[in-house]
């Protein structure tokens, strides 16, 4: 039998500390800021583009299917350029406040965890089904999404919680507070 070294917790407990967890939101901001210019500038122009075709190109005086088609694609790709603004400019104040607003760090205690609670429905092809997810629910009186095991995850567990200023509510990312050496 070979030789087993000892196992030592404290050994693989990972250091962490406030600066270290802004720089992950400030790190996810920036990603989706950017994803969000990459998918939503070509959109933009795609939308814009296909807008002001089929509006020039449409027969407006060829009757009232025609007209109907056109007002239906120009609603459709007008659709497109909103949506399209609407997810640049989350992504920009979601960016912003993540480089410049409050960040509030602090330690909860898990009240209870809930287990399978139906979240939504959802739709492929034929089949309908029903999305359960778990959610931790915190003593502050908060709610985080997160896949739980009931082996390891008990009620009264302390975790690191960040949250912006503006938006106490919900919760960015949780640490369990047993698996790093916090520095605050």
């Amino acid at each position: 039998m070979a030789y087993q070294y000892p196992y030592d917790e404290e050994l693989r407990k990972v250091p962490l500390n406030p600066e270290m967890i802004r720089y992950r939101v400030q790190k996810e901001a920036r990603q989706s800021f950017a994803s969000a210019l990459l998918l939503g500038i070509p959109l933009l122009a795609l939308c814009g583009g296909a807008l002001v075709f089929f509006s020039w190109i449409v027969p407006w005086e060829d009757g009232i299917l025609a007209v109907l088609c056109g007002i239906w694609l120009v609603l459709l790709f007008g659709a497109g350029v909103v949506i399209g603004v609407l997810v640049i400019v989350s992504n920009t104040l979601k960016y912003h406040r993540a480089n410049h607003g409050d960040l509030i760090i602090e330690i909860d205690t898990v009240a209870y965890i809930e287990y399978a609670r139906p979240r939504r429905v959802a739709c492929s092809g034929r089949y309908v089904r029903t999305v359960y997810e778990d959610f931790r629910h915190f003593g502050s009186g908060r709610e985080f999404k997160d896949e739980c095991s009931e082996h390891r995850d008990k009620d009264g567990d302390e975790f690191i919680t960040a949250a912006f200023a503006a938006d106490y509510d919900t919760i960015l990312c949780i640490y369990r507070l047993s698996d790093y050496i916090w520095q605050p």
